[in-house]
């Protein structure tokens, strides 16, 4: 079954192409800066980027491999997230889904990089680039940290 993370992220997706163009060709840009956690998920967003000039769905989907084509229409046409923006304003709900998506990418990030620090914590004696390595990992955790913050 699918992580939160999976869920939010196609959630975001499947907002972004509720979108009017303008509103569409504006917010997609912050999908394209996105850390994409979901598998499939950061290949459509690839191929959009690439696509924006004259944006068209159907002509997208048809220059997607299969199996990201069924991905795009199983999230475009999931009856829960329909139901989910029946009284909702899109733009609010999008920010919302964003602000979640962005938190969920930066706790993964430091979770990795926990996970390196971790390593490194467990040699008895490191090695000059590894005591550089540690005191830079330390500092990007604090930076992810204040990225959640905000």
């Amino acid at each position: 079954s699918k992580s939160h993370q999976e869920i939010m992220e196609e959630y975001l997706l499947f907002l972004l192409f509720q979108f009017e163009e303008e509103l569409f060709l504006k917010e997609v840009k912050e999908v394209l800066s996105l850390n994409w956690q979901t598998p499939g998920l950061i290949n459509i967003v690839e191929l959009l980027a690439k696509e924006l000039k004259n944006f068209d769905l159907e002509k997208f989907s048809k220059k997607l491999a299969e199996d990201l084509k069924e991905k795009l229409m199983e999230l475009l046409l999931n009856p829960e997230f329909e139901k989910n923006i029946k009284n909702v304003e899109l733009e609010k709900e999008w920010q919302k889904a964003l602000y979640q998506v962005k938190k969920n990418i930066v706790h993964a990030e430091i979770e990795e990089i926990n996970q390196e620090i971790k390593e490194l914590d467990k040699k008895n004696q490191r090695t000059d680039t590894e005591e550089l390595r540690l005191d830079k990992l330390l500092g990007r955790i604090v930076k992810k940290q204040a990225q959640l913050k905000n």
